[in-house]
């Protein structure tokens, strides 16, 4: 037994220490090795510039001398090693075309120097030797691929997170899950079964795929696997792996690419809903440890789901009543409407675990358009393993259109936590008439014993015509005095038909037109609202002012002779003639003074 217990520890021992190693490496002071450029740097060296840094890539190129037969020595730093080398550039015999030295690799194959130009000091361009080189690192591309599960199952819901509370458990509130608002809400529609999620005790695969794709060869390369709490259950935290060749390297002992297979599970219980796994892949080249990572995320779905469905079409009227309002329409269409039925609503339970789930509660809610015969929505019931259950009801309207339905709420307890799951929210089309009446009085203020003519227009704004009979009703104390208060027809679509009649009103005050009757196909209460009605004030007739008659007593004129008066004798009064002798005097006088003045 101590032979079997022993090596059990050790192995245990080791995984344990080789997971403790993600978080105690320093990944910071490696260089990452998700993506390579193999264009290297193209660089110009000259008398004017000698040396080129590269703090990246940690090298520095630095020009000894040019030759005047057209040799360029270069000093090249890599990472605390130290290379000389020699680059050549000649005329060929005509001295039409200068013949380059060919690629050159240095530190073990790590760096490779290619020379792009070279002008030499001699011949005609004895002035400015120059020399253009491409200077590319050899490193590694460590790719990670992760298998992503891709099985589906849709259906829409929202979730209470269940964990969002647990560090202040004994203070826990219930989480309305139709308040937006609230934090702790995953208000993301997500399916059923959507990508990398699974349910508890469900086994969850993870495949690593480690690729090598860039040039040069990474050796003495380590998987580490983070697993965010999930438990393993098939495989290692950790593998070491032999060297990975890179993409065109030939005779070097290696693989371009290693297959890990794992298995987990969610622990028992869980403590969050989404579980962030990590792959780590490290390896060593030159000198230098390059470096990637890899991330998945493992979401928790609950153990039941909720799904909410409808009748998508429906009408308003029966199969009878559609044939006798359209006699001559497109059979095609017509077929199309008599599809149509009852709006039934049916919500589905589903259990996906194998055991039983008990003291689930069920609610739900109908719009203000609907109305339904349910005393109740509300349900409370168990479901067994693997059982799905499934509650339907009718709803009736009387108006059509496109309408959404609201969710249905599913609540229940699992490992000691609530759990609170919304439906999705599916819609229904309803065809067929939409009436409306309209109904006003010419003049709203009459006189008493005064016609009036009352207009009722029906409005129909469906997308079905129909057949409309109209029973009007006249007030109290009203004499009708002309025209018809019924009225009986098709109505199409957007259309509306118009009736008036002529009443007197015998009683003063103010009256309200009472509600006509409206039968649509036959049918009583099938209006789309209230009918707008309108009231009309009614005043007692004004009594005449009695009218005074002024008789005037008739003169008989005398007649009296006409004479010529005399013209009478004009008087003046004495001070008419001394005013303008003043005036003169006084013109006199400003003259005298004026001209003293001068």
């Amino acid at each position: 037994m101590k032979r079997i217990l022993l090596p059990a520890i050790i192995m245990l021992l080791l995984i344990s220490t080789a997971a403790g190693a993600i978080i105690e490496e320093d990944w910071g002071n490696y260089t990452k090795a998700d993506k390579t450029d193999n264009s290297g740097n193209n660089i110009t060296l000259n008398f004017l510039r000698k040396s080129y840094t590269n703090a990246d890539e940690k090298y520095t190129v630095t020009i000894k001398d040019f030759d005047s037969s057209g040799i360029v020595v270069l000093d090249v730093n890599y990472m605390g090693r130290y290379e000389r080398v020699m680059l050549k550039g000649e005329w060929d015999e005509t001295r039409t075309k200068i013949i380059l030295t060919e690629p050159l690799e240095l530190f073990n194959k790590t760096m490779v120097i290619t020379p792009i130009k070279i002008v030499p000091p001699a011949g005609i361009f004895t002035c400015c030797p120059e020399a253009k080189i491409n200077i590319n690192i050899l490193k590694p591309e460590i790719k990670i691929d992760l298998n992503e599960d891709k099985r589906s199952s849709t259906s829409e819901y929202r979730l209470v997170n269940p964990f969002a509370s647990l560090s202040n458990w004994s203070g826990y509130q219930y989480v309305d899950p139709y308040d937006d608002s609230f934090a702790d809400i995953v208000n993301a529609t997500i399916d059923l079964r959507p990508e990398n999620s699974y349910r508890m005790y469900e086994q969850i695969p993870l495949e690593i795929n480690v690729t090598n794709n860039g040039d040069a060869e990474i050796s003495g390369s380590q998987v580490f696997i983070d697993s965010d709490g999930l438990l393993l259950e098939y495989g290692q935290p950790y593998y070491q792996l032999p060297t990975l060749i890179g993409e065109d390297q030939k005779n070097i002992a290696g693989i371009k690419t290693q297959f890990i297979k794992l298995k987990f599970r969610f622990p028992s219980p869980p403590s969050k809903l989404k579980y962030e796994m990590k792959v780590y892949v490290k390896g060593t080249r030159s000198g230098t440890t390059y470096y990637n990572v890899e991330s998945k995320t493992i979401n928790l779905l609950p153990s039941a789901s909720v799904q909410k469905s409808v009748t998508k079409e429906s009408m308003l009227l029966s199969r009878k009543e559609i044939e006798k309002v359209y006699p001559s329409i497109d059979p095609d269409e017509i077929s199309r409407w008599l599809l149509g039925g009852e709006i039934f609503v049916t919500v589905g339970v589903t259990n996906y675990q194998n055991y039983e789930i008990k003291g689930m509660k069920l609610s739900d809610v109908i719009s203000r358009q609907f109305t339904t015969q349910n005393a109740s929505l509300n349900w409370t019931f168990d479901l067994k393993p693997l059982e799905t259950k499934e509650f339907k009801y009718k709803i009736t309207t009387v108006r059509p259109g496109r309408y959404g339905l609201p969710p249905a709420l599913l609540s229940y307890s699992e490992f000691n936590m609530p759990w609170s799951l919304l439906s999705n929210t599916p819609s229904t089309e309803i065809h067929g008439p939409c009436m409306q009446i309209f109904k006003r009085p010419d003049k709203p203020v009459v006189t008493k014993g005064e016609n009036t003519t009352v207009t009722l227009t029906i409005s129909n704004s469906g997308d079905m015509p129909s057949r409309v009979k109209v029973i009007d009703k006249l007030p109290q104390n009203t004499t009708l005095i002309n025209g018809s208060t019924d009225y009986e027809g098709s109505i199409l679509p957007q259309d509306s038909a118009i009736f008036s009649y002529s009443i007197a009103i015998n009683e003063t005050g103010q009256i309200t037109l009472p509600d006509p009757g409206l039968y649509v196909n036959g049918r009583d209460n099938m209006s789309c609202g209230e009918p707008l009605l309108s009231k009309i004030l009614v005043r007692e007739p004004q009594v005449p002012a009695p009218t005074k008659n002024v008789t005037v007593p008739v003169r008989t004129p005398v007649r009296t002779p006409i004479t010529t008066p005399a013209l009478p004798l004009t008087q003046y009064s004495w001070i008419d003639g001394i005013i303008p002798a003043l005036l003169l005097i006084l013109a006199i006088a400003v003259l005298l003074i004026l001209h003293r003045l001068t």
